[in-house]
């Protein structure tokens, strides 16, 4: 075992930890990761609930050791970062729940550079996430306005021109029977015919039947 690990071979521990029913200030020093998470999980517990301990741990250094896991900064290991969590909940739970002498150690541990440092960090991120959602929201509006550019030019090539009737249009005959079209009657008016043949279709039409409706003197 190393020097900062201390055993107890009687109980068959490997290093000495904390528990919920027990504090050790020889636990904080232990530099194996899982018994030193193991035993800050129970301080987490006991700074929250016992004001004894929080006293404590101001007078026997253990403010300062948990400061010095802060600055050791976190890695992307999970363990580490469990552990620097789990060290800054602790001391969390001693600034906030502490009394004012408590608190007063937990600047002078020099613990306001830490959270200093914490919140430049949020601070960046934040901008950062910021940055990145303008960029996302110019990228989609720029995209737009080119999708609209390109659907505009695509209904303008194939939009033809417009055509205008002139008096060469030709129309269909409107004197046409509904429902008749023999041949003969085709031979006789045409299919399609121009404005002045209708008018003059019309009007012979309009002659023939005068004609025929009115009485003959007898």
């Amino acid at each position: 075992m190393r020097e900062v690990n201390f055993s107890i071979p009687n109980v068959n521990k490997a290093s000495v930890g904390i528990t919920t029913a027990l504090y050790d200030r020889r636990a904080l020093d232990c530099t194996s990761t899982l018994p030193l998470i193991n035993s800050l999980n129970h301080l987490a517990y006991l700074t929250t609930s016992s004001a004894r301990i929080r006293d404590i741990l101001t007078v026997d250094g253990g403010v300062e050791r948990l400061v010095c896991l802060l600055k050791a900064g976190r890695s992307k290991d999970m363990m580490d970062m469990w552990k620097w969590n789990l060290a800054f909940q602790c001391v969390v739970n001693i600034g906030v729940r502490g009394s004012e002498n408590v608190r007063t150690r937990v600047v002078e541990a020099d613990m306001v550079p830490v959270i200093a440092t914490i919140l430049d960090n949020y601070i960046k991120v934040v901008d950062r996430c910021r940055e990145k959602a303008e960029e996302a929201k110019q990228k989609a509006l720029l995209e737009h306005r080119h999708q609209n550019g390109r659907s505009g030019e695509h209904r303008s090539t194939h939009k033809g021109p417009i055509k205008t009737p002139t008096s060469s249009t030709f129309y269909r005959h409107p004197l046409e029977p509904l429902g008749y079209r023999n041949d003969k009657w085709l031979r006789r008016h045409g299919h399609y015919t121009n404005r002045a043949s209708i008018r003059s279709h019309i009007s012979s039409r309009a002659n023939y039947i005068l004609r025929s409706q009115t009485p003959s003197p007898s």
